[in-house]
């Protein structure tokens, strides 16, 4: 999944990269907030939807109403905000220098715990917000790929940030 390769890059180019101690925890503390708002979008996105798709499947005939879609679209065409958010992070991380191998280590150990916790959570909430879209697919094909395609432009600023690592 795109959206998690976010954290991976980004982290491996915190701990790869360095300046001041107060800078990398600043920098670590500002990638964690960016993955957690993420997860948050993605957690809204996923409730907007299935809002709508109880709509719909009360509806006759069984159809998504567009206008019942326009939270769940904002919160994904938001998604594309946050990847640009972080790409500006991860070049200003990249452009700190390297950490001793000592800081490198006490880098991974503070926060190691808090990334992968962070990066489960977007992970979980991205898998279910999957199955919300497929849900849609299912029952509208043509809302369901505008939701779909929404989603992949979204999810391809993450991509671009994870193949700059």
């Amino acid at each position: 999944m795109r959206v998690a390769w976010v954290g991976v890059a980004v982290m491996a180019a915190l701990l790869a990269s360095g300046c001041a101690s107060e800078t990398r925890d600043a920098a670590v503390a500002s990638v964690l907030s960016h993955v957690k708002n993420a997860r948050n979008r993605i957690d809204r996105a996923k409730s907007d939807l299935e809002v709508a798709l109880e709509k719909a499947e009360k509806a006759d005939p069984k159809k998504i109403d567009m206008e019942d879609l326009k939270d769940a679209l904002k919160e994904i065409k938001g998604l594309k905000d946050d990847a640009e958010k972080m790409q500006r992070e991860k070049l200003r991380i990249d452009a700190m220098s390297p950490p001793t191998d000592e800081e490198r280590a006490d880098l991974a150990q503070r926060y190691q715990r808090a990334v992968a916790e962070a990066l489960d959570g977007m992970q979980k909430a991205r898998a279910e917000l999957e199955q919300a879209v497929q849900r849609a697919e299912k029952l509208d094909p043509a809302a369901g790929a505008k939701i779909r395609n929404e989603l992949t432009e979204a999810e391809s600023g993450f991509a671009t940030l994870a193949r700059r690592r």
